[in-house]
């Protein structure tokens, strides 16, 4: 989803339009306003669970 995402996004900005572009997640949807002057980073994260020591 995250680089679906990204592929939008980038197509957008080199088009010089602005959207709300959805962000599909675990908690639901967030409208996200793209435009060639916004700044932002898709990249990968690792949820684990922490063990108490």
């Amino acid at each position: 989803m995250a680089e679906i995402f990204r592929a939008h996004a980038y197509e957008i900005v080199e088009r010089g339009h602005t959207e709300l572009v959805p962000l599909l997640h675990h908690s639901g949807v967030d409208l996200l306003l793209i435009s060639p002057q916004a700044n932002f980073a898709v990249v990968a994260i690792e949820i684990g669970h922490l063990e108490a020591s």
